[in-house]
């Protein structure tokens, strides 16, 4: 070594200062993939109120709707009393309202949601775990419209109890 003129002290500070700025440098990336993280979730808490907003927002200005629920919750009318075009009414908000529940569950599936973020927007215990919801949900053979493990999570920490 001594014959090319190079130290080793200078060869392992040469070495030594190329450790440090990979070392910086993986510390920059993984504050990036951090920051990234944050905003993803950031945005997907927005879009989920968002949602969540236009859908209360589009129930609350039907007087269709508002008089169905008012005789499913007010009067306790079984869904299974409904007319026909009440029955479908019902079953197309349910049916929104169940997809926006699979989105977030497949968001915390993901890791971009925590679970407690699932009821935070909404009344989703009220919603879900109601009576009427868990008949329509009954009625309406889930299988054929869910995958099984939405189904198992709904049917776990969701919904009441069948009467079945």
């Amino acid at each position: 070594i001594e014959s090319t003129g190079v130290t080793v002290a200078r060869i392992d500070a040469k070495e030594m200062a190329a450790a440090l700025g990979v070392i910086g440098s993986l510390l920059f990336v993984g504050f990036e993939i951090r920051q990234n993280t944050e905003a993803v979730r950031g945005s997907t808490m927005q879009g989920i109120a968002d949602q969540s907003l236009q859908f209360t927002l589009a129930l609350s200005m039907d007087e269709d709707w508002l008089r169905l629920q008012e005789r499913i919750v007010g009067d306790s009318v079984p869904p299974s009393e409904l007319s026909p075009l009440e029955r479908r009414k019902l079953t197309w908000v349910l049916l929104s309202s169940s997809r926006i529940m699979e989105n977030r569950f497949r968001q915390v599936q993901l890791g971009i949601l925590d679970e407690d973020a699932i009821a935070q927007f909404g009344a989703s215990r009220t919603w879900y775990g109601s009576w009427w919801y868990r008949e329509w949900w009954d009625d309406y053979t889930p299988e054929d419209q869910w995958a099984p493990d939405f189904i198992e999570f709904m049917e776990s920490k969701m919904l009441a109890p069948s009467r079945r």
